[in-house]
């Protein structure tokens, strides 16, 4: 197309159509006077305004327009140029596009976008499969400064680094603000305060203010402040012991802290309060040697700490907690108890205390206990290695040992005394042993019951007899009289109390000896008044 109808002068456009018919176009172009506003008797279409979001257009769009017509429908590729001396002053180098007027507005800008010139041709397109032709004007994208940023977040609470926003390329800092007043932010610098912040997520925004020819830009960037966490901790040791507090083992009371890491790299910190309190005063008791009837006995403290008591130096078993204990000690033998004081969470050494306990035990066990001369008896007692044994066997003999043996060659009752020894302590036992002769009986064969006190009874003798019974027979086999015992006797009547006659009566005598022998003895007596 010439310019200024100077054929020399001329600038190219560029009609490919990409679908074949066969009809004819028309195609025009022309400056505008006043610039950018439409030709009024050439076209009818708006003012070249608000086409790429500014109010004056002046800025944004190129002097010239094309009207392309076509008889019928018809696709095309387009290019268009123009002369660097109708370019904008205001963005010669930025992109340029092209517009159509749709008879109601202005399309969106068209084309891949071309950089703008000042001289010579400039160039936009191809802008491909338009059907729609008339009419187009060149228009710029103004290369306009963003707002986008961003923080290295997260941040910990009460941080005292400076900590500003980073501003990305093409983007400038605008206006800051927050979602919260809980962040304290500078509105011209970005800066926040974590100091006087508190934990939490917040929206960040950047406010780049708008331009006559860039509209207003807005970003927002979320920005995370983590919590210090600060916990208070009391710690009782014992005096002599130490915890670790304060970076390094502690023994003094006091106050101390440790700055730890959390998960979030953010500081933890915990104030540990310290108290030393004192180890309880040893307590000693003396071990106590005693007969069992001695107990109980008892072992009493004034200490003001509270005393703990064991059956077992590890202090697994607790069976009493006071400061007057008494063991309960039901046999002989030695027991250790083991205790320590304890006050504050505090205990000292552990100590013992013993508690010896004899008990000797006299039990006799002897057999026979009675028996015919000479008698041999057995005796024995309770064996216990820690016990002494001295036995006084009754005739004036002795003897020591758990069991002995002894004969008795003498009748008589002997007083035998056993005594046993454990200690200091003492007991005694005794048991009777009876030495008795054979066993005797003497039945007589005469009597004279005429009641002259001489040979009036019919009497059994006899010694050394556990039991005496007997029958009194008449010559005709009746038994007439019965004897009972060994004290039993017959004087001359019948079991009525009939006296009989004089004459031969026959006895049957059953006794047993004290030595277990049986006797029966068979016979007659005579009666003679």
């Amino acid at each position: 197309f010439g310019v200024s109808n100077n054929a020399a002068d001329y600038i190219p456009f560029t009609f490919n159509k990409t679908v074949n018919t066969n009809n004819d176009i028309t195609i025009s172009t022309w400056g505008t006077n006043p610039q950018n506003m439409p030709h009024a008797a050439a076209t009818n279409v708006g003012p070249v305004t608000q086409m790429t979001g500014f109010a004056d257009s002046v800025v944004a769009a190129i002097d010239r327009f094309w009207d392309i017509t076509s008889s019928n429908t018809v696709t095309a590729d387009l290019t268009f140029s123009y002369l660097g001396s109708e370019n904008t002053t205001a963005f010669p180098n930025d992109t340029v596009k092209a517009q159509h007027w749709n008879g109601t507005s202005w399309d969106p800008q068209a084309g891949p976008g071309n950089l703008g010139v000042t001289s010579g041709v400039g160039t936009v397109g191809p802008i491909p499969n338009q059907s729609t032709f008339s009419p187009w004007i060149l228009t710029i994208v103004p290369n306009c400064t963003d707002a986008e940023f961003t923080y290295n977040s997260p941040f910990c609470e009460n941080d005292t680094t400076t900590i500003l926003p980073t501003i990305l390329p093409g983007s400038a800092a605008g206006v800051f603000s927050s979602s919260s007043s809980n962040v304290s932010l500078d509105p011209n610098t970005g800066q926040i305060d974590l100091t006087n912040s508190s934990a939490g997520t917040y929206m960040i925004y950047n406010t780049v203010a708008a331009t006559n020819t860039c509209p207003q830009k807005v970003d927002s960037f979320e920005i995370t402040i983590y919590p210090v966490a600060t916990s208070q901790a009391n710690v009782a040791i014992c005096q002599g012991d130490s915890v670790l507090v304060g970076g390094g083992y502690q023994s003094n009371a006091g106050t101390y802290f440790d700055t730890l890491s959390t998960v979030n790299g953010c500081d933890s910190i915990i104030i540990t309060t310290v108290t030393v309190n004192p180890v309880p005063q040893q307590v000693s008791f003396t071990d106590t040697t005693l007969c069992f009837s001695g107990l109980p006995v008892n072992y009493s403290s004034s200490t003001t700490d509270t005393l703990y008591w064991y059956s077992d130096a590890q202090g697994n078993n607790l069976i009493f907690t006071g400061n007057s204990f008494t063991p309960s000690i039901t046999s002989g033998g030695v027991f250790t108890y083991y205790y320590q004081s304890k006050s504050n969470g505090c205990s000292n050494q552990m100590d013992s205390v013993t508690v010896t306990v004899y008990n000797p035990i006299a039990s006799i066990n002897a057999s026979p206990t009675s028996g015919i001369i000479p008698l041999d008896v057995d005796f024995s007692t309770t064996t216990n290695p820690n016990y002494t044994y001295n036995w006084d066997l009754g005739d004036g003999t002795t003897d020591n040992g758990a069991s002995v043996s002894h004969t008795y060659d003498s009748l008589g009752n002997y007083l035998v005394t056993l005594t046993v020894t454990e200690g200091f302590c003492t007991a005694t036992d005794t048991v009777t042993i009876e030495v008795i002769g054979e066993s005797v009986l003497v039945v007589p064969n005469i009597f004279t019951p005429n009641n002259d006190g001489v040979n009036d009874v019919f009497r059994v003798e006899s010694d050394n007899l556990t039991s005496l019974t007997g029958t009194i027979w008449n010559r005709w086999g009746e038994m007439i009289f019965q004897l009972e015992n060994e004290k039993s006797y017959w004087d001359g009547r019948t079991s009525s109390g009939k006296e009989v006659p004089d004459g031969t009566y026959y006895y049957i005598i059953k006794a047993t000896g004290i030595d277990g022998k049986e006797y029966e003895l068979k016979g007659s007596v005579t009666i003679v008044r």
